[in-house]
């Protein structure tokens, strides 16, 4: 309310104003301002009207809230007396302090005129100032303490005057707002017209709560709601996450209050809850059952609930839905032991989801479980194995048993199929009490005989064990009230189902005892040999019953023992060879595990038939261990074959591992190399044609070296001092930072095109980097040249012609220059012409220079430019030594030419005479007797 906000800031006091002294308490003297006097008494009436009612809607919302909620409590708690007179004494001194510091201080404080002419003005504007001060001027006019012709007497007078009259205007049902007061009224009705009808329509429960909580009696709740929970036997249920949940109650049709609807409550761990009714389940059975069911489905569970269920006056609360991981193979190793042939050792290795082992491996593998399970299924190329003891079974049958028979009872199954079922229930479990005895009776002979090495200890076993023998007399028990309530029904309905809720949390007890002992968390499984891929998939049990949805899928692939990889070749030898020459073979021969011989086979065939003359293998290498890399370096003497000219010769090298699986040892081959059959005649005049050409080509680097040492000194130096020996500082350009200029006074860079659009220093550069690519296709081409002479060589050698003056000349006169050239002046050329193109592209930062880039001084530049030409003539020097060398051959040529010719001419006139004398005698032989 608008006006009590207003006296509670004007009583406390209001920030940035001050109120005068006042005395006095209400004005009561007739003649000074009386209608706003008037005004101020009704004012005041009304504020202390308006504080009281609401103190006293707030004390009756505070007494009916506080009897609501001791009922609440009190109902599904039933609290001792002691606790009782305790939350009486403390709530009721909560309730009236909090009503005496919200209402009653406020009501018993008294409230001055000019508080009220304040609140007046805030309500009404139009007073201004004039209220305040007529209501602290009145006491001083009526007792006279100011002078009767004082100028302050005069204006307290005028303001009063003038307020009364500005007064008589004011409403002061504008000043009030009365929103509040009739919210806080109907409140209270309301909470005393819910509790008055409490009373009226409960008058039991509204005895027992009187009885309790005013003569503090301890008068016990009446139960007329029998509720049956299925499950939640031990407080919660356990779900694996992701998993759907079905929640079922029943209601006992025989109690007084049968409600329609169950609502079920959720509350997650963050603090939030929901509310949902469950749907009623029919059925024959249940229609006529003793019981009304009803179903609740949680789907996709993914984190722990607290669930509560509400039906007429049963309230069940701390059950709980608890989520767990599923049981997962947490790691796994393999224990892989390769096959004899390999000459390994077992090893062990961590199993990531694919495990790559040598074909024919014994495989053993190791599981660790994330958590202790029960049962372990792993089935393995479709054989199947289950690790754990049969004694699970038969506890979870026993519980399963009994599962469906409490279902059966709460959806009112006839006698005759309830019994059947109780029947073969009670013989199950005798057979597993039985079972546990001889077991029991097993294991103590072993821990006597000093044989049992599990991790059981010895006073363990006699728990879950006298609990199974418990459980069965019990159950027999259970079985009977259940046959005598269907036929007798003397006992309410939910009675009997509380015990079988009560047996069903023994067993869960009873199987959690034997699981925490029995559960292993490790296991091994065989593979045997691997051969084929075998795909393995592992589901767990953990002590709790729950299966993942998903097995633990891995796989092992078996890695074939692949072919030997040979990576040998003929070198210094050529296609064509003399029937007594030597093939050199060199490379590498590799296998994954090892291998057993390396061997050659060779074929001789004649070209018209390509009919096979003759086929032979020989072993080059058989290493008595396992080496899975050897270094071949072997020559083959081709005369041990007895080739003849004009053969052709089919080369390969072979390789052979150590495997001993089905299949024999795996063979690896090289490429098929052919080689032509020649007379030594025939090869000599291949080879001369070869090094007539490698000759020609020199005498090509020969000119565009000379040719680029010309192009050089007219780049770089003077023009018309070309063929002489320039100084290398007349030689290089003057690198300046003003314009670069020759000993000739030209521009050095008036020979390019381009030098319009270029600067100084980009065509420089630009001149070098073509000098640069040339240079180095110069010396690739001498490189190419040295190893075909190389080649010449050792094919003269390898195929054994005679030739040693030839050999001689090569080896001596022209490889010797042919390497030096390629490996130092023309190297060291290439080096200095690089120097060169880095400092040109030096920034001017880097060089240190400011505004102009400071490219070369001028003595650097020459030096290098004249060290360049300088090795480019060396290089020339060499190569020409080289060229020298081999136009000897071509003189050879000509001597060798000349004396065929000759021996040619002899054989033709030799021939011609022999053909005359034949012509001669058959003439003679032809001519008729006694004719001369």
């Amino acid at each position: 309310m608008k006006a009590v906000r207003q006296v509670k800031t004007v009583i406390h006091g209001i920030p940035g104003e001050t109120m005068p002294a006042y005395s006095g308490g209400k004005a009561r003297v007739p003649g000074i301002c009386p209608t706003l006097v008037y005004k101020l008494r009704g004012l005041r009436r009304g504020i202390r009207s308006l504080l009281f009612v609401e103190l006293l809607a707030w004390a009756v919302i505070v007494c009916g809230s506080f009897f609501w909620l001791a009922y609440a409590v009190d109902r599904t708690f039933p609290l001792p007396v002691f606790i009782r007179v305790v939350l009486l004494l403390v709530g009721g001194a909560a309730a009236i302090i909090f009503l005496w510091w919200r209402w009653g201080r406020v009501l018993c404080r008294p409230l001055r005129d000019p508080e009220l002419a304040l609140i007046l003005e805030r309500a009404f504007p139009e007073l201004g100032d004039l209220a305040v001060t007529a209501a602290e001027g009145i006491p001083e006019l009526v007792d006279g303490t100011t002078h009767p012709l004082s100028y302050r007497k005069l204006l307290l007078l005028a303001a009063a005057e003038q307020a009364d009259r500005m007064a008589a205007n004011v409403r002061l049902r504008k000043v009030f707002r009365f929103t509040r007061p009739i919210r806080d009224t109907f409140w209270a009705l309301l909470a005393a017209g819910l509790v008055a009808s409490f009373v009226y329509w409960s008058a039991d429960e509204a005895t027992v709560w009187a009885a309790r909580w005013i003569r503090f009696e301890d008068t016990p709740w009446p139960v007329r709601t029998g509720l049956v929970i299925k499950g939640f036997y031990r407080g919660e249920e356990v779900l694996l996450r992701g998993e759907e949940a079905e929640l079922t109650v029943a209601v006992d049709r025989g109690m007084p209050l049968v409600p329609r609807v169950v609502k079920v409550r959720f509350r997650e761990q963050s603090g939030a809850s929901r509310e949902s009714l469950m749907l009623g389940e029919g059925g024959r059975h249940i229609a006529g059952g003793p019981f009304r069911r009803f179903v609740f489905r949680l789907a996709n569970v993914h984190e722990t609930l607290e669930v509560a269920f509400w039906a007429g006056d049963r309230y069940v609360d701390d059950l709980y839905l608890r989520l767990k991981e599923p049981a997962v193979v947490a790691s796994v190793q393999a224990q892989v032991e390769p096959p004899a042939y390999l000459e390994r050792g077992p090893v062990t290795v961590p199993v990531p989801g694919v495990l790559h082992v040598p074909a024919g491996s014994q495989v053993k593998l190791f599981f660790e479980l994330s958590e202790p399970v029960v049962r372990l299924e792993v089935n393995a190329a479709g054989n199947s194995a289950e690790y754990g003891s049969g004694l699970w079974k038969d506890l979870q049958e026993v519980g399963d048993l009994a599962e469906a028979i409490f279902d059966d009872f709460l959806s009112g199954r006839p006698t005759a199929e309830l019994s059947q079922k109780l029947t073969k229930w009670q013989t199950v479990l005798r057979m597993l009490v039985d079972s546990c005895e001889d077991r029991l009776n097993e294991l103590g002979k072993r821990r006597q005989a000093g044989s049992l090495t599990n991790r059981i200890a010895p006073g363990v076993l006699p728990v879950w064990a006298q609990r199974i023998r418990s459980a069965y007399r019990s159950a027999e028990e259970l079985s009977q009230q259940t046959v005598s309530w269907q036929v007798y029904q003397q006992s309410p309905a939910w009675s009997v189902a509380e015990q079988w809720r009560r047996w069903l949390a023994d067993w869960e007890e009873t199987v959690a005892l034997w699981s925490n002992e029995m559960a292993f968390s490790s296991c091994e499984h065989h593979i045997g040999v691997v051969l084929a891929p075998i795909k393995v998939s592992v589901i767990a049990t953990d002590h709790f019953g729950r299966r993942a949805a998903k097995p633990t899928q891995m796989e092992i692939e078996p890695i074939p023992d692949r072919s030997p990889r040979v990576q040998v070749e003929p070198v210094r030898i050529g296609s064509a060879v003399t029937p007594q020459a030597r093939l050199p073979l060199e490379g590498v021969v590799e296998d994954d595990y090892g291998l057993a011989a390396v061997a050659i086979q060779l074929e001789l065939t004649s070209p018209n038939d390509s009919a096979v003359r003759s086929s032979a293998e020989r072993r080059l290498a058989e290493p008595e261990r396992p080496v899975t890399k050897l270094i071949l370096s072997e020559q083959v003497d081709l005369s041990q074959f007895t080739p003849r000219v004009g053969m052709r010769c089919q080369l390969r090298v072979v390789a052979f591992d150590r495997c001993t699986l089905p299949g024999g040892p795996n063979q690896g081959e090289s490429p098929l190399w052919t080689f032509d059959v020649i007379s030594a005649d025939e090869l000599r005049l291949r080879l001369e044609k070869r090094e007539i050409l490698l000759r020609q080509q020199l005498e090509q680097v020969v000119t565009e070296l000379s040719e680029l040492r010309t192009q050089i000194r007219k780049l770089f130096g003077n023009p018309s001092a070309e063929g002489e020996k320039v100084p290398a500082a007349d030689k290089s350009p003057q690198l300046t930072e003003g314009r670069s200029t020759s000993a000739s006074g030209e521009s050095p860079t008036s020979h390019t095109p381009s030098q319009g659009a270029e600067s100084r220093e980009e065509t420089i550069a630009r001149a070098i980097r073509r000098v640069l690519t040339l240079l180095e296709k110069s010396r690739n081409d001498v490189l190419a040249i040295h190893g075909g002479v190389l080649q010449i060589r050792d094919e003269i050698v390898n195929n054994r012609l005679e030739a040693a003056s030839w050999t001689e000349r090569l080896e001596t006169r022209v490889i010797p220059p042919l390497a030096e050239a390629a490996r130092r002046p023309l190297q060291d050329g290439l080096a200095a012409l690089r120097k060169l193109e880095a400092a040109l592209e030096v920034p001017a930062a880097v060089a240190g220079g400011a505004g102009k880039q400071v490219v070369l001084s001028e003595k650097d530049s020459g030096q290098w430019i004249a060290q360049v030409g300088d090795q480019i003539d060396e290089a020339i020097s060499l190569l020409l030594a080289a060229q020298q060398a081999m136009l000897e051959l071509e003189d050879f040529r000509r001597v060798v030419e000349m004396l065929r010719e000759i021996v040619d001419a002899q054989a033709g006139l030799r021939d011609a005479t022999r053909e005359e004398h034949r012509r001669r005698l058959r003439e003679l032989l032809d001519k008729p007797p006694g004719r001369p």
